[in-house]
């Protein structure tokens, strides 16, 4: 069904508008083309598509690799549940990780050519590592950035890359185009990857990614200092990372179908 509009002032329809957008997306429970977008809410296809550029740019909006759009992760603090991801009780996945390693976690989600904080649960040591939430970070240099390019094939790894300008934030930053390929294909293949002080002197951080089946690419880190990421540590963190961002994509897709099936009966 088709969103009715009536003839309020321009600001106003364009509120609408957005909100029409928004809705839409939600109600879709996973991703939509903008040719249904615009079918769905009756908005022309070329302010459709401007409304929509200007809500990713924002990070209300996540546009997805294959092209389509999902709600985007800025829209997590605008409600109560500002620790829940689509839904779930992500403090329940985190802070066992925190407990068992002793250790800050954090989990972003693939932002456009960023990587997108969204949650974390912080260590209870004195000297930690942090995060700002809703804070998007390069994908090249950071342990989620590139376990969220490991989810994707090579040539979309290169096409996101391609026209950025690589900065060392440390000696230790890749700045080398086939040496960060190399790195990402290594993280592949063994499930995670490192940041070796590559962002910040002095911390060392391992994640894992996972792609759920509604295409939304999280990963999940655990960040402290050199001094205490050991080798030992990393052993110990990496299957335990693999399970959580397992999941969470489990626990998307029970969600998502949950709410699928409350909208049909009601």
């Amino acid at each position: 069904m088709k969103v009715t509009h009536e003839n309020p002032s321009a600001a106003v329809k364009s509120v609408d508008r957005v909100l029409d957008l928004l809705e839409v997306l939600a109600s879709a429970g996973g991703r939509l083309a903008i040719g249904d977008i615009a079918q769905r809410t009756g908005i022309p296809l070329p302010s459709t598509h401007r409304l929509l550029r200007g809500l990713v740019s924002r990070g209300y909006v996540r546009q997805l690799p294959d092209r389509h759009y999902a709600l985007g992760f800025r829209m997590v603090p605008l409600g109560r549940a500002a620790n829940n991801f689509v839904g779930l009780n992500i403090e329940s996945v985190l802070n066992p990780l925190v407990q068992t390693l002793g250790e800050s976690v954090s989990l972003a989600i693939l932002s456009n050519d960023k990587a997108e904080f969204i949650a974390q649960a912080v260590s209870p040591l004195s000297i930690r590592h942090t995060v700002e939430l809703g804070k998007r970070v390069e994908l090249y240099s950071t342990s989620v950035g590139k376990a969220l390019l490991g989810l994707l094939p090579d040539s979309e790894v290169e096409a996101s890359l391609k026209n950025l300008d690589f900065i060392s934030s440390t000696e230790h930053t890749i700045t080398d185009m086939a040496v960060l390929l190399a790195d990402v294909r290594l993280s592949k293949k063994r499930g995670y990857a490192l940041d070796r002080q590559e962002s910040e002197a002095g911390l060392v951080s391992v994640a894992a990614a996972a792609k759920s089946e509604f295409d939304t690419h999280l990963a999940i880190a655990l960040s402290g200092p050199l001094s205490r990421m050991t080798e030992s540590k990393i052993a110990q963190a990496v299957p335990l990372l693999q399970a959580a961002t397992q999941q969470l994509c489990s626990r998307q897709s029970e969600s998502v179908l949950a709410a699928s099936t409350a909208r049909s009966t009601s």
